[in-house]
């Protein structure tokens, strides 16, 4: 994930000197790759989300890649530990899905539009401003989510939630798709 600063990156269990989605923070029908950068459901009744081996806290603009590799339906976005792993169903997960909906503690409202197969999706967390954004191929959709002063300090995952469907993510130790906005480093 680009962009740790000295009270970025926090760890969070086996793994966790690397950026990857866990094979332990996640639900029961989700697989994660053995390098933890591709997660899949084939579960076509519920959702099933994982997050990261690592978060961010404190200070900082970040920003990681997600590319949707199948037709089904995701979302992703960032988290607490606190959250549950069907991500933006609870105030602890802020989400965006291909059905261009953000949601937010089972608020489900329109924002950007809506993605699907091959798409590459941008996600930034500035914890200077407390703010989340998304893009689409490189296409800025506007602010997402100005998120709550209590959460400062809180340590934020990259998460998501799949049903029927597989993603592919970046966290930087591979070149970029689309360059991140000024002040995100990739």
């Amino acid at each position: 994930l680009a962009g740790a600063g000295p009270a970025g990156a926090q760890s969070a269990g086996p793994g966790a000197d690397k950026w990857a989605m866990s094979v332990f923070d996640r639900g029961p029908a989700l697989a994660v790759s053995a390098d933890g950068l591709t997660c899949q459901s084939r579960e076509q009744r519920e959702w099933h989300g994982s997050r990261a081996t690592r978060g961010v806290a404190g200070r900082g603009k970040y920003y990681y890649e997600a590319t949707v590799r199948d037709e089904g339906l995701c979302r992703m976005g960032f988290s607490t530990d606190q959250a549950s792993l069907d991500l933006g169903t609870c105030r602890f997960g802020f989400g965006f899905g291909g059905t261009g909906k953000k949601s937010n503690n089972k608020q489900f409202d329109s924002y950007g539009r809506a993605f699907g197969k091959e798409e590459v999706l941008g996600c930034y967390l500035d914890l200077d401003n407390m703010e989340i954004y998304y893009t689409i191929n490189g296409e800025d959709q506007g602010l997402a989510f100005s998120i709550n002063n209590q959460f400062k300090g809180q340590t934020f995952y990259p998460a998501v939630v799949l049903k029927n469907a597989e993603m592919h993510f970046n966290f930087g130790d591979s070149p970029f798709k689309h360059k991140p906005f000024e002040g995100y480093k990739g």
